[in-house]
């Protein structure tokens, strides 16, 4: 139930103060206030609207905005953008990463898809994982536990795709990675599609599946690359050049207001002063304004443009994109669409749909286009004599395509969102307070178009709020449990190794031990040795001094040979023991 903000009757006392709490938590995320900033806030709100009750109860400081933020508008909104992407036929994956104050690797994971809330095609920001080492495996285990944890279907992801931000490679239409390593790319992608494929397998029982669907690269980047080590290996100078001519005009409030008059003269139709030349910027509007499409699906997505519905080959082109989705429609929902492509392209469509006529300053008319998905949202709408939706297949199909990406300037715009909240001085903002101030600021943008008073404020996210402390708590108590685990398998193993040090030092000192023992064994065998001889010598001579002083030296050298025998065996023993507890 959404409750409309200027109906107050509607809302207890309590959930009035609960809302106020809303809107600042939300305002606290679009502008990018830090929390400490509304530790006198309470005060200041009394002070400002002294005939207020709800001013006068509010009392939510910089603790309670942080979990708040956290556990309740974040946690509602992230909830929310789930919800919506279940209702899509498919949705794309955006993803990239960055390193953000305190050396910590950011990996911002999006989302484009068919919202049946705004009607039309939207990229929204999901969450944001912090990494250390960033290998496939990593990254790929992350995005799909993020998957799976949050109840996505698999068997609905549409794209995954690669940009390398180094300007080696990227694809035109495809998923941001933001990896420098297109190996690690290729490898993240086989291991998506793999249990892609398995996830679309489980739900329709075929094997052959598609799983991702594949688009050609764009060497767009390969060709920046080489004017750019074209411009550097000659004398042109043209890009300094061009610079320079930026830089004339920029810092002068006069030749600025000339440039603009001749361009104004000219007809160029400049509204504002000239950007900041971008070498790349350039080259790309001119291959994209000459290149052909060489990508039979791209040739094909044609269709979808309005001035295409009566073109001979728009037919021709939807059903073979469709034919080539099998993961997206089945043989019954082809035979619809099939019947539902001739519906459409009879249906009476006014021109208003996908074009808006405009008059310039003099008596010029100027055709705009509205974006593509406005267009087929009004399609979608139309009815039947029943009241029921004329096309079923159709908004699958289209809803699926249109959910592709084509650029990153999404995921880039999120870098830069992302420098405004997260400064060197909240460097030790947490995880998930990240993820509450990035995804409550994304909803203001897509329920308020960036307004926090225009979100309307519903049952639901008040209840959230509400609950904020109650799972802050729980989370908490949650990261106690899982640091004292922690802490017990360290001691554990603290002790382990305690103990596996003891056994080791024993050890040693049974090497120790054993290797006098030897020495002694040695010199016992001498003397015995040494009494034997002596004692041949003695009885050849008849030398019986000598006989009894050579039959003192081999009784002393058996007993001690005797002793030290039986000192090796019980050293062996003792070593073959610990050597059974270190193999444990």
């Amino acid at each position: 139930m959404v409750l409309n903000n200027s109906t107050d009757r509607a809302l207890t006392h309590e959930e009035k103060i609960t809302r106020a709490e809303c809107y600042w938590a939300m305002a606290t995320a679009q502008l990018g206030f830090s929390y400490d900033s509304s530790q006198n806030i309470p005060e200041l709100f009394a002070s400002m609207f002294p005939d207020s009750k709800v001013a006068a109860d509010y009392a939510m400081k910089d603790r309670k905005l942080s979990y708040v933020v956290s556990h309740g508008t974040g946690y509602f909104f992230i909830r929310e953008l789930i919800k919506d992407v279940l209702k899509a036929p498919a949705y794309s994956l955006l993803f990239d990463e960055t390193t953000i104050v305190g050396v910590r690797k950011q990996l911002d994971l999006h989302i484009r898809y068919w919202s049946e809330y705004q009607q039309g095609v939207v990229t929204r920001y999901w969450k944001s994982i912090m990494l250390g080492h960033a290998t496939a495996d990593i990254i790929s285990h992350h995005l799909l536990d993020s998957l799976k944890s949050d109840g996505l279907d698999l068997s609905k992801l549409l794209h995954l795709g690669e940009l390398i931000l180094s300007f080696i490679y990227y694809r035109l239409i495809s998923v941001v990675t933001g990896r420098d390593n297109p190996n690690v790319n290729k490898a993240v992608e086989a291991m998506i599609e793999k249990e892609v494929r398995s996830a679309q397998e489980k739900k329709t029982g075929n094997s052959s599946s598609k799983g991702l669907l594949p688009i050609g690269p764009c060497p767009l980047h390969i060709i920046h690359n080489a004017f750019k080590r074209g411009f550097s290996q000659n004398d042109w100078q043209i890009e300094d050049i061009l610079y320079d001519f930026w830089f004339f005009f920029s810092r002068s409030s006069v030749r600025r207001e000339d440039y603009l008059k001749v361009v104004e003269t000219i007809g160029v139709g400049i509204g504002r002063f000239m950007k900041r030349f971008v070498i790349t910027r350039w080259i790309e509007r001119e291959l994209t304004r000459t290149l052909p499409v060489t990508n039979n699906f791209l040739q094909n997505l044609q269709f979808m443009h309005p001035l295409q519905r009566h073109h001979e080959s728009s037919s021709k082109s939807l059903m073979i994109i469709a034919r080539d989705l099998p993961q997206l429609l089945s043989d019954d929902d082809l035979d619809y669409l099939n019947v539902e492509r001739r519906l459409y392209e009879n249906e009476t469509i006014p021109e208003e749909w996908y074009q808006q006529k405009t008059t310039s300053g003099g008596s010029d008319e100027v055709i705009k286009y509205h974006p593509v998905d406005h267009y087929w949202r009004h399609v979608f709408a139309i009815k039947n004599s029943s009241g029921t939706a004329k096309f079923v297949a159709l908004p699958k199909l289209i809803k699926s395509l249109l959910s592709l990406s084509h650029g990153n300037a999404d995921v880039e715009r999120g870098f830069s969102e992302n420098a405004a909240l997260i400064t060197d001085d909240r460097s030790s903002l947490s995880d998930i307070s990240i993820n509450g101030l990035r995804a409550t600021k994304d909803a203001v943008k897509f329920y308020g178009q960036g307004k926090v008073h225009e979100v309307p404020i519903c049952k639901g996210l008040l209840d959230n709020v509400k609950e904020a402390h109650s799972r802050y708590q729980v989370d908490q108590e949650r990261k106690q449990r899982i640091l004292k685990e922690k802490e017990a398998i360290e001691a554990a193993a603290k002790l382990t190794k305690n103990k596996e040090l003891i056994l080791v030092e024993k050890e040693q000192n049974l090497i120790d031990q054993r290797k006098i023992l030897q020495e002694d064994l040695e010199n016992a065998s001498k003397m015995l040795n040494e009494g034997n001889s002596r004692l041949e010598a003695a009885v050849a001579t008849k030398n019986f001094a000598g006989v009894e002083m050579a039959q003192l030296l081999i009784g002393g050298a058996k007993n001690k040979l005797d002793v030290l025998k039986t000192q090796l065996g019980d050293n062996s023993d003792q070593m073959n023991q610990l050597r059974k507890k270190l193999k444990k």
